[in-house]
């Protein structure tokens, strides 16, 4: 699984685990020449948690993965932004996004929670969103990336109030069991950075 320069190691980090080798028991008319089919392309996300929501962000979208810590308030800046900390060196500034969906604040110690870095443009300054978890990085196949309502029938106007969401960029179906599918958001990095900065009015 290959991933930007910055987060080689990540797996280490989070615990990951490399894909399992397939457990193939070799049956009486099976042979080790036996080909496999061609692998689905997919694209990787690193999947993130507010609460019981879950959340994505495209794996080129993030620089790196940090414990989350105090941050300095910065005056006239939105509710979005917790305020700045400083990162090795490099100032940066610290988004909410439970602000930006509307959802409750977290009830997770801020010891316990992390910073998401974006890997943002050399104009657009350094940030970074604060989540509850930061599960993992997947690697998800492209035909469970929905852009469009019309990319599913089941649910389809669930998926519509996603996408209608301007910080909702696509969405992950997920299987959910025998109850149906779930639907994680991926973020779109670039609205949530637009909409953070705006001074409150």
């Amino acid at each position: 699984m290959e991933l930007p320069e910055e987060l080689i190691g990540i797996e280490e980090e989070l615990d990951i685990d490399e894909e399992p080798e397939p457990d193939i028991a070799l049956g009486e008319e099976e042979t080790e020449e036996t080909t496999e089919e061609p692998s689905e392309e997919t694209a990787q996300f690193v999947r993130f948690s507010l609460g019981e929501e879950g959340y994505a962000l495209h794996v080129n979208a993030v620089r790196r993965l940090v414990d989350a810590s105090q941050t300095t308030r910065v005056p006239r800046t939105s509710e979005a932004i917790d305020g700045i900390t400083d990162l090795r060196g490099e100032i940066t500034a610290v988004i909410d996004p439970r602000v930006l969906f509307a959802l409750p604040a977290s009830d997770r110690p801020l010891h316990t929670q992390e910073l998401i870095v974006f890997a943002t443009g050399p104009d657009q300054g350094n940030a970074g969103i604060r989540v509850d978890v930061v599960d993992g990085v997947e690697a998800v196949p492209v035909s469970r990336i929905l852009l469009e309502p019309e990319d599913v029938e089941a649910e389809r106007d669930r998926v519509a109030d996603l996408l209608s969401d301007s910080l909702v960029a696509g969405v992950i179906r997920e299987p959910d069991g025998e109850e149906g599918f779930s639907y994680d958001p991926v973020v779109d990095v670039d609205e949530v950075l637009s909409i953070a900065r705006k001074a409150s009015v």
